[in-house]
């Protein structure tokens, strides 16, 4: 099984970084979510979402990083950040498997089905089902941290689901997903933890890409506020 998502390097290349514009929205809600708009409308937009946690709620970065891989709680932090725009039909667990990393390593991956309906102006209520795959990129003391991708081809899914020939709303959906612990980073204080999720989303209709990346912020926004900071 091939991993088609080279452009995700790993993580220890990249330093911590939180834009200027971001201090003001991370100091008064502990979350900060943005975009950038490619210049061409066929290639996917960029959403990236900082989450700042305080220690005294979760006290080692396992427990954080376990808390995003609750995806059967998901519909649930929704619903804790009072977000109706996108229900969680499903979200299940899967059985991790062996495949390649896209510097063809074998790698054991992380998978989630899912099943979400979003509210889409004019469209309607679109569907999402899908599988998605994580691998790890590195795990240190002071930062553990994922790539994701949405399987585009036919895969394994649970017992008594339709059969899925290829993801259904979704064309494409890639990311990196960064549990750091602030100890010794001038970008947050020691008593944090830091979370950098970083995603590219294509959907299947024909949406513009600002339209793409407003859903995609205001859904991830909702997610991680239910997630980390209810």
């Amino acid at each position: 099984m091939s991993l088609s998502a080279n452009h995700l390097a790993h993580s220890q290349t990249h330093p911590v970084d939180i834009p200027q514009g971001c201090q003001d929205s991370l100091a008064e809600y502990g979350i900060c979510v943005t975009s950038r708009l490619p210049p061409d409308d066929r290639i996917t937009p960029e959403v990236k979402a900082y989450v700042l946690i305080y220690k005294s709620d979760f006290t080692t970065l396992e427990k954080v990083a376990e808390q995003f891989f609750a995806w059967e709680d998901w519909g649930a932090y929704l619903q804790e950040a009072d977000f109706d725009n996108t229900e969680v039909v499903k979200s299940m667990t899967m059985a991790p498997l062996w495949g390649k990393n896209p510097q063809g390593e074998s790698v054991q991956l992380r998978r989630n089905y899912f099943i979400f309906d979003t509210k889409i102006p004019v469209i309607g209520t679109q569907r999402s089902r899908g599988v998605a795959y994580y691998w790890q990129l590195n795990q240190r003391p002071e930062e553990t941290s994922w790539g994701f991708r949405l399987a585009e081809e036919k895969v394994e899914i649970p017992q008594g689901e339709p059969p899925l020939e290829r993801p259904e709303g979704l064309a494409h959906q890639s990311g990196v997903i960064r549990f750091i612990d602030c100890l010794n980073s001038d970008q947050c204080n020691q008593d944090e933890f830091l979370v950098i999720y970083s995603m590219r989303i294509r959907h299947q209709v024909p949406l513009l890409p600002k339209y793409a990346a407003q859903y995609a912020r205001e859904q991830i926004e909702a997610l991680f506020t239910g997630m980390y900071l209810r």
